[in-house]
């Protein structure tokens, strides 16, 4: 069952939380009125707590944060895509934020695709996709037939024919892709996304991609501006041998 977004006090308690807060109520600094807001969704096996230092990053950068939770292993993957969307729907009702990002790591964003084919919302900003298996991913198709019945999102993120993650539609959306150079669990082709603004390979890990700072300036660069920075290319030899001789 999904869970909404928490408050700074709720991320202390973890996802044990009693009257849990909801998406508009995540943290920043100061008057949240008119601010954009990025809302997070974590990806399977993870909590609302492995996205404290992206918030911490995306805070001192000026956003409001939320978390968006949900029982990665429990039911399939629509009910949380629903849920999601319910919770856009509402902070466009609201109309508290100028507008709204989203961020998802790994099966966060087939969440993230799936609240989007409900509908998208009018305060949508731009969508960055960390590790997405926006086409499935070989390690879940393995695992399917072993654990699918204890785990049905397992069969959602598998790369076969008939999975969630090829049957999903792509909603149109304003995205940017990060994948990660040593990435075991995802193929660096299965994470594009049709008509992506940018996309981006760092040399990281699946699960720990996120912590890198790198990455965190990134995911800021493409919320402000729908680019990823470019590191400068190193200076031609000639140039080196000059800089190197007038020292």
């Amino acid at each position: 069952m999904a869970k909404p977004l928490r408050s700074p006090r709720s991320d202390d308690r973890e996802m044990n939380s009693a009257a849990p807060k909801t998406a508009d109520e995540g943290r920043g600094h100061g008057d949240e009125e008119g601010r954009e807001h990025v809302v997070l969704v974590h990806g399977l096996l993870r909590t609302p707590r492995s996205w404290i230092t992206v918030r911490r990053h995306l805070e001192r950068s000026g956003f409001s944060t939320g978390v968006f939770g949900y029982s990665s292993l429990s039911g399939a993957l629509e009910p949380h895509g629903r849920a999601l969307s319910a919770e856009l729907r509402r902070l466009d009702t609201r109309g508290r934020f100028a507008r709204v990002h989203l961020v998802g790591h790994s099966l966060g964003n087939l969440v993230i695709r799936a609240a989007l084919a409900h509908g998208r919302p009018e305060s949508l900003g731009r969508v960055v996709m960390l590790v997405p298996p926006n086409q499935g991913s070989p390690v879940a198709r393995r695992l399917a037939p072993l654990l699918g019945d204890l785990f049905p999102v397992l069969r959602d993120l598998s790369d076969a024919d008939e999975s969630a993650a090829r049957r999903l539609a792509f909603p149109p959306m304003e995205a940017g892709v990060i994948a990660a150079r040593f990435d075991h669990v995802v193929a660096e082709s299965s994470t594009h996304v049709p008509g992506e603004a940018d996309h981006l390979l760092v040399g990281a890990s699946h699960g720990w991609l996120m912590f890198r700072p790198s990455v965190q300036r990134a995911i800021v660069a493409f919320l402000r501006t729908g680019r990823f920075p470019r590191p400068s290319p190193p200076p031609p030899k000639s140039r080196r041998r000059e800089e190197r001789s007038s020292r």
